[in-house]
């Protein structure tokens, strides 16, 4: 079955194919080096947090507004554009689909 864990008889079969005598669970000090990118990774995230941190100070709006929307909080405005975007479908039933088009922000 597709997804369905190996049994032992799988994992017997794998391991002796790979050469792996270790234990379950035992990564080979090797593999444990050439995976770990932890070094790597802090300094990608520096140089990412450098450019967002440049961002937030040249466009301090745009970066809470950016900051917001991805912390799935509501625009302060929200309960104000609902009922809004309510009186404009009552006017004009059958019109929404262009209504929702820019609507949240």
């Amino acid at each position: 079955m597709h997804g369905a864990a190996l049994g032992e008889e799988e994992v017997a079969l794998v391991r002796k194919t790979l050469n792996w005598g270790g234990e379950a669970f035992d990564i080979p000090e090797q593999i444990r080096t050439d995976w770990d990118q932890r070094v790597s990774g802090a300094a990608r995230h520096a140089a990412w947090q450098a450019q967002w941190d440049e961002y937030q100070r040249r466009y301090p709006e745009l970066a809470n507004e950016f900051q917001r929307r991805t912390s799935g909080a509501l625009a302060a405005d929200w309960d104000a554009q609902v009922l809004e975007l309510a009186r404009r479908e009552q006017a004009n039933p059958g019109d929404l689909d262009s209504s929702v088009v820019g609507f949240g922000g």
